[in-house]
């Protein structure tokens, strides 16, 4: 369309439809499409030209071109019209026919205006009131390209119509006899192969082989016939490898890799999903399980390290007894079993692994022993008024510490790495504990408290009990005299050579690891008789 009253021009002049009677004239023209066939794929936009031919060697001049085009819609979605041809029409669209027909109701206007994808239309063609007017060529005059959106997969036509409903006809009429109808022949309809490209229905599928076993691999396809194939190892293509069934007669370990297809026909390619090889070898041992010890109510495990596949299983035994996850064992079929609370039933026996890739032959581990240590109580001291001394027995298990004391609701609690109490436990090994001085509000003068070991599965062990010495006492002499102000005075000064620190720590009532004037007074004051409750702490549960 070329002119923004177009539509007033095709609806005015496009509708003189009545025939007059037939004269000799140079030449008929006829119309056709071009390509009569072509292939695309869904989504793509393609064009159909519609060309004016004159049937004889001559020209033929034209004034008029109505064309009543028929389509599929759920194939082809039209888009409009695009005039590239080389005669500048005065008008070329499709008009208002709403008066007659009505093959582009409802008519909307727009610029350009496209008719409702419903599968008919009338298009016109006009050419110029001053010559020269259009003129159809034995070759073929392009009158213009209609545009389609591919919408639906298939094979459709486009169809050029000789007339629909009561007045329009295809036609094209004489420029120089006002109202000749020249029109010739109408070509076959433009045939559209709409592709999908091939679909993979199922794709090839990914396989753990052993080493020197058959492997193939197959994938099946629809599409347009022929289709073709071409495998691929991790990216590049596999020479002579193009056909369904892809086959390794004997896998070898550089075969492993991800593999897919590439699957082409006339409307494209398609790749599948990709198929990983995994090639394994009979399991080979490379760390074998040590002995191992524990403390009674501690933990215990054996690891095993194999290679040979990437799906290894594992078997842990009792000599030739199948483990399984239950009691305290679990892990029985991991690399690493573990036996958690350890008890004497668990010693004394040889403990391997079985180790299997799906390769045989399967691999045995040595064998390897669970030994218990005599872990002893936890080692408790007073060592004043307001410190407990606590050393764990030696083991390789961690461990936490609980102190408790009868009658005091507001323990049991756990010694923290810093020697204060928490409700919380703290699980390290002994010798990370080593000695730990003990103190917190709770810890107070002529109290006995019981300390406990308990391993990370709830096992506790005896307890061991200590009092702590009596108010003031710090020489532990069962009497609050000059001495013990003398060794707080000397604790002040720096000088441990006769007491240790902690026993003339004495305030506040959450210690600070500070010998100060305030201890040396607490004492003063014990000394005078004033209870512990005179520095303002309480109990150890008030």
């Amino acid at each position: 369309m070329r002119s923004a009253t177009r539509h007033t021009i095709l609806g005015a002049l496009a509708v003189a439809l009545l025939p007059v009677a037939a004269l000799p004239v140079r030449a008929n023209v006829n119309l056709e499409w071009r390509p009569v066939f072509q292939t695309s794929e869904l989504g793509q936009t393609i064009q159909i030209d519609l060309y004016a031919v004159s049937d004889n060697a001559a020209d033929q001049g034209l004034s008029v071109v109505d064309a009543i085009l028929q389509w599929d819609p759920q194939h082809l979605e039209l888009l409009g019209n695009v005039d590239n041809g080389p005669y500048d029409w005065l008008a070329s669209g499709f008009p208002d026919d709403s008066g007659f027909d009505g093959l582009n109701a409802p008519f909307s206007g727009g610029d350009p205006f496209v008719p409702a994808n419903d599968g008919n239309a009338l298009y016109t063609a006009w050419s110029q009131f001053n010559p020269p007017p259009a003129a159809a060529t034995p070759d073929g005059l392009l009158v213009t390209s209609f545009e389609f959106r591919v919408v639906g997969a298939g094979v459709t036509e486009f169809v050029l119509a000789a007339t629909a409903g009561k007045y329009t006809q295809t036609r094209v009429i004489d420029s120089d006899i006002a109202g000749l109808i020249i029109t010739g022949t109408l070509g076959p309809p433009a045939v559209v192969h709409v592709c999908a490209g091939p679909a993979i229905v199922t794709h090839p599928l990914g396989q753990d082989a052993c080493e020197g076993s058959p492997v193939s691999f197959e994938v099946v396809a629809s599409g347009q016939v022929p289709l073709s194939y071409q495998w691929r190892r991790n990216g590049v293509d596999i020479a002579g490898a193009t056909g369904e069934v892809y086959a390794i007669p004997v896998v070898a370990a550089a075969d492993a890799g991800e593999y897919d297809v590439v699957i082409t026909d006339a409307c494209g390619s398609m790749t599948s999903d990709p198929a990983t090889l995994t090639v394994s070898t009979p399991a080979m041992i490379v760390a074998e399980p040590v002995n191992t010890a524990a403390c009674p109510g501690g933990l215990a495990s054996f690891t095993v390290a194999a290679t040979g596949g990437a799906s290894i299983s594992y078997q842990w035994r009792r000599g030739t007894i199948d483990m399984v996850d239950e009691g305290n064992v679990t892990g029985a079929n991991a690399a690493t079993v573990v036996i958690s609370p350890v008890s004497v039933a668990d010693e004394g026996i040889d403990y391997n692994c079985v180790v299997n890739t799906g390769c045989p032959p399967s691999t045995t581990s040595t064998d390897a022993a669970l030994t218990l240590l005599e872990c002893g109580a936890v080692v408790v001291e007073a060592v004043g008024p307001r410190y407990l001394a606590v050393t764990p027995a030696p083991g390789p298990d961690p461990l936490a510490l609980l102190v408790s004391s009868a009658g005091a609701s507001c323990l049991p609690q756990y010694v923290q790495a810093d020697g204060s109490l928490d409700p919380a436990p703290v699980f390290v090994t002994p010798p990370v504990w080593g000695t730990v001085f003990v103190t917190d509000a709770e810890i107070v003068p002529s109290v006995t408290y019981d300390v406990q070991t308990e391993s990370q599965s709830g096992t506790l062990s005896a307890a061991s009990s200590a009092t702590t010495f009596m108010w003031g006492d710090v020489d532990n002499n069962v009497v609050v005299n000059f001495n013990d102000i003398a060794l707080v005075v000397r604790g002040f000064q720096g000088d441990f050579s006769v007491t240790i620190r902690q026993a003339v720590d004495l305030v506040p009532c959450v210690l600070n690891d500070d010998i100060n004037f305030a201890d040396i007074n607490a004492d003063v004051r014990a000394f005078q008789g004033a209870p512990y409750t005179e520095t303002g702490c309480p109990s150890p549960c008030d």
